[in-house]
């Protein structure tokens, strides 16, 4: 993504922000507070004053690169669009200084942010939120002048300063939409770019592939096909999921090629480096580094969780591709472990057609029509 053009005028890119001002510290633990002090700078102070219709021409230009599977970003540059008109409308140039709260009520025709809300809004109001994040981000992604992950404060994310918004489906462990796997996406570009440290990222990309987090913690580099430049990983399988390999998108390859190193020497872990890999001590201790990383990438609905990337390839497979299954042989389980984890259950009404129609089990609304024969061990409707 480095690589991409960008478009004219992209030099105001270059401006940073200004350290904030700090008064010396008095008293008698002056010397000692002082001396380890030092200005902290938020990724939203840093967009200095890129307009949004600056930050919606990077996009446009960059996000294409960036492999969003199914690599159709449409919706998402559709609502870019509709933010910088409204940007213009309402005399609201700077990205940093938009009116967040005014704009998310107006966009998507909401009286408030924190009342009853129908679902076709909240997913609205959601999309517009992480929209307005992965501008911000990708900004910074294209700033000649990245700053070090250590002059960030700890807390720091993509989305900070915008509303807090209710659970987008109200639904658990859910898997994560395009829109939030394109703020994982650009977070890992940034981290990279600010030489932050590569556990996270590597855990990020792993997961986004489909491997779950406790086959993740066992995995070293010489489960990839090549040490350097993989194309695929082996999840070994455990606790129920059956060893596969697993063939990366472009972007996570690109990106996991960049985490490795070309001089370590022998068998090096990827995501765990603890004494029990494969096991739910080391799964729990992975957890919250992959929970930081989305939330830094400003993926703030609580419905998110780990589990709701590793699913996150699988379920999309069956959205857009209606292909069960590759989707199951990436996810590692049975029909019914699958089902489970997207939330979803089967209607054999057009069986006899060689079809099985995937509904979704809160709503019973269609989610996809898959072939009967990719769905194996059919569990019964409920």
């Amino acid at each position: 993504m480095s690589t991409a053009a960008k478009p004219a005028g992209a030099s105001y890119l270059i401006a940073a922000s200004k350290p904030t001002a700090t008064s010396k510290p008095t008293g008698p633990g002056a010397k000692r507070v002082g001396r380890g002090r030092r200005c902290l700078h938020a990724m939203v102070d840093d967009l200095a004053h890129v307009t949004v219709q600056q930050a919606a021409e990077l996009a446009r230009a960059s996000w294409e690169l960036m492999s969003l599977y199914p690599g159709d970003v449409e919706t998402i540059l559709e609502t870019v669009q509709v933010i910088e008109q409204w940007a213009h409308a309402n005399n609201a140039p700077d990205l940093r200084d938009l009116d967040a709260d005014k704009m998310l009520r107006k966009l998507a025709g909401a009286k408030t942010l924190d009342g009853y809300l129908s679902p076709k809004k909240l997913d609205r109001l959601h999309l517009l939120r992480n929209t307005l994040s992965a501008l911000r981000g990708t900004v910074l992604l294209h700033m000649t002048n990245p700053r070090k992950r250590s002059d960030r404060p700890a807390h720091d994310s993509l989305d900070r300063g915008l509303p807090t918004l209710p659970p987008r489906y109200d639904r658990a462990r859910r898997p994560m939409t395009d829109d939030e796997i394109l703020l994982g996406n650009i977070l890992v570009e940034i981290d990279l770019h600010e030489n932050a440290p590569l556990l996270p990222i590597t855990a990020y990309l792993i997961g986004a592939a489909g491997v779950h987090t406790m086959e993740s913690t066992a995995l070293t580099t010489d489960h990839l096909n090549h040490r350097t430049e993989p194309t695929k990983i082996h999840a070994k399988g455990l606790w129920g999921w059956s060893g596969r390999t697993v063939s990366l998108d472009t972007f996570t390859a690109h990106a996991l090629a960049r985490t490795l190193s070309t001089n370590a020497p022998g068998t090096q872990r990827l995501t765990y480096t603890g004494t029990s890999p494969g096991t739910k001590e080391a799964c729990a201790s992975l957890n919250p580094v992959v929970t930081r990383f989305l939330r830094r990438a400003g993926v703030a609905d609580p419905d998110v969780t780990v589990k709701s990337l590793t699913v996150a390839r699988p379920w999309r497979i069956i959205l857009h591709d209606r292909d069960f299954k590759t989707a199951r042989k990436i996810h590692g389980g049975k029909t019914n472990n699958l089902l489970n984890d997207i939330s979803c259950t089967i209607e054999e009404t057009d069986h006899h057609k060689g079809k099985i129609l995937l509904l979704d089990k809160e709503s019973g609304h269609p989610v996809a029509k898959v072939k009967a024969r990719h769905v194996a061990e059919i569990p019964a409707c409920s």
